[in-house]
This record gives structure tokens, C-alpha cells and sequence, in this order.
């Protein structure tokens, strides 16, 4: 999994990273759900983080990018461009004091990240520059005031997946 790598891959040379990562992955669940032909294949972070100023985190983030793909699936060179575009995401997924990456889900056509921040505008100017370099992927960004964390609860509550929200 390239997004975990990515992430912690940094962190495991450091004395006492391994338990960190062994932490961080704790709160991460990969669900595949289906209904009926239909299946989207997710990853969840089932637990809010523990952050001090979390209710400042009230604006859902979903970056979008649809594909065509044999049953709502993207083809190899798609997948690959959404991997290298989720790798350029990496410093706004956690670690810092303004976004964190809570789910990330493929299917129905899309591949689509969900993003809680507490600064919608820096937000929206770190993926612009975090992404110019990967030329224009097709993405769209949509942003909703969600101060309950209801998009990312929803996901975790269908799972049945125990949760602090």
C-alpha cells in the first residue's frame, strides 16, 4: 500500500517508530462493500483524531476523481495516475494543524478522498501546489460545513466499525 508506505515509511528508522506506525495503523480498516453488482473497496480511519482543537476541523473535503473503467473499476494507467496523484497528497493527510485524511474509497467509478480541515483556503492552495506538477488530473473538489464528522460517520456507522464519534 503505497499511501501507508508513503506516510510512516519515514518514520520507521526512527528509535521507538515501529510503535507509532503499529499505533497509527490501528485506527485504519480496509472494507469492501458491495450492494448487490455494485462494490466499493475503502479505506477508513475508524476513529476521530486526537487533536485539541478538533472541532476547529468542521469542513468535509472530497476530492474527487472520476474514471470510466470496466465495472466501476479504473483501468491499470488510471490507477497508477490516482496513486501518483494520492502520493503527492501525502503532507495533507496528517501531521499537520490544518487537514487530515479520513477515508478513501474507489468504486461506482470514482476514486474519491475524504479530507476534514480547519482551513478550507490553505487547503485548497497546498493541493493546487502539491499537484501542478502532475499536470491537471481530473478532479473536482467539493467542500461542506460538517462540524459532526456525519460524511466520515456515516461510512464507519454502515461498517459497524466501533468508533469515538
Amino acid at each position: 500500500m503505497s499511501f501507508f508506505k508513503k506516510l510512516f515509511g519515514k518514520k520507521r528508522a526512527e528509535p521507538g517508530a515501529q510503535t507509532g506506525l503499529d499505533d497509527e495503523l490501528k485506527h485504519w480498516r480496509i472494507l469492501d462493500m458491495r450492494n448487490g453488482d455494485e462494490r466499493v473497496i475503502a479505506r477508513v480511519r475508524i476513529n476521530r483524531p486526537d487533536l485539541p482543537d478538533l472541532a476547529a476541523f468542521r469542513t468535509a473535503v472530497s476530492v474527487v476523481w472520476p474514471f470510466e473503467g470496466d465495472e466501476g473499476w479504473p483501468d491499470p494507467e488510471t490507477k497508477a495516475a490516482m496513486d501518483s496523484f494520492e502520493d503527492a497528497l501525502i503532507e495533507l493527510s496528517s501531521e499537520n494543524d490544518f487537514s487530515y485524511l479520513m477515508l478513501v474509497r474507489t468504486g461506482l467509478g470514482a476514486r474519491v478522498w475524504l479530507y476534514y480541515t480547519a482551513d478550507l483556503a490553505r487547503f485548497t492552495s497546498e493541493l493546487e501546489s502539491r499537484t501542478s506538477a502532475l499536470g491537471e488530473p481530473p478532479i473536482r473538489v467539493e467542500a461542506t460545513v460538517d462540524p459532526e464528522w456525519g460524511e466520515w460517520s456515516m461510512v464507519v456507522r454502515r461498517a459497524q466499525l466501533t468508533t469515538d464519534a
